[in-house]
């Protein structure tokens, strides 16, 4: 039972953040459509304090996951730091929530839509072609330097808000080559995600074992650390093969939804 609600609750702040992130593609899409005539900036700035400290509970809740299961003896001090910081994130999250101001919010997406409504459908399509061509010409740029951990997740969101435009379109409107594209680049959102969520417990793990007195504790995890990093060459090996795939070339071709 406590594991089933464990899970809730990470299932819970990650569709709350995703929800978020895939409504900041969709402003910054049309904000690229309507040429600037359509600004995400007053949505974000109320979208964003929710978005980041949502996040931060997110990593911390993955963090527990990750590391369940270990033998408590050793883990339990880190287990307490997360938990924790779990309890302060929360009561952060709890405060930016009650913040949201939902008549302001309303306001905008009011003036968001009849603003949408000077937009024809051909106009659209050909400025989500032009939006996704974008991203995906961002990825091909930074591949050279794919190694680099900061490149790699600069990839990663120009690869997320690809799938994100993707995920707006109905699958029965999709060519063949779309509908191909969408799943790889889903297996690699996937890939590189894995990836990310054990740098992120590696780094934090790192942070705790700086101030951590107790040296048993501290080469327990420093070994925790090194199988993390075992399983992130792994990840890495894969997503190089993923982007070293025709699917981008093509992914700058494939025209029509």
């Amino acid at each position: 039972m406590n594991a089933r609600l464990k899970l809730k609750g990470l299932l819970i702040f990650t569709k709350l953040r995703l929800s978020i992130k895939r409504m900041r593609t969709l402003l910054s899409l049309l904000e690229f459509v309507s040429n600037g005539e359509i600004s995400k900036g007053q949505h974000l700035a109320i979208l964003s304090p929710i978005f980041k400290q949502a996040g931060l509970v997110r990593e911390i809740q993955l963090n527990l996951k990750l590391i369940s299961g270990r033998r408590l003896v050793y883990i339990h001090p880190y287990r307490y730091f997360l938990n924790e910081q779990k309890k302060r994130a929360i009561r952060k999250l709890i405060t930016e929530l009650k913040g949201f101001d939902h008549e302001k919010f309303k306001e905008l997406n009011v003036a968001l839509f009849e603003r949408l409504k000077s937009l024809s459908e051909e106009q659209i399509s050909n400025q989500i072609y032009a939006f996704r061509l974008k991203r995906l010409s961002k990825v091909m740029e930074l591949l050279e330097a794919v190694h680099d951990d900061d490149v790699l997740h600069k990839i990663r969101t120009q690869i997320k808000r690809t799938g994100d435009i993707l995920s707006l379109t109905r699958k029965s409107k999709m060519s063949e080559g779309l509908k191909s594209l969408r799943k790889t680049i889903k297996t690699l959102d996937n890939n590189i995600g894995s990836w990310h969520d054990n740098k992120v417990l590696i780094d934090s793990i790192e942070h705790f074992n700086e101030q951590n007195e107790n040296r048993k504790v501290r080469s327990y995890l420093t070994r925790v650390i090194s199988q993390f990093e075992k399983r992130n060459d792994t990840s890495r090996n894969n997503i190089e093969k993923l982007l070293g795939d025709r699917f981008l070339r093509q992914g700058l071709k494939v025209r029509n939804l």
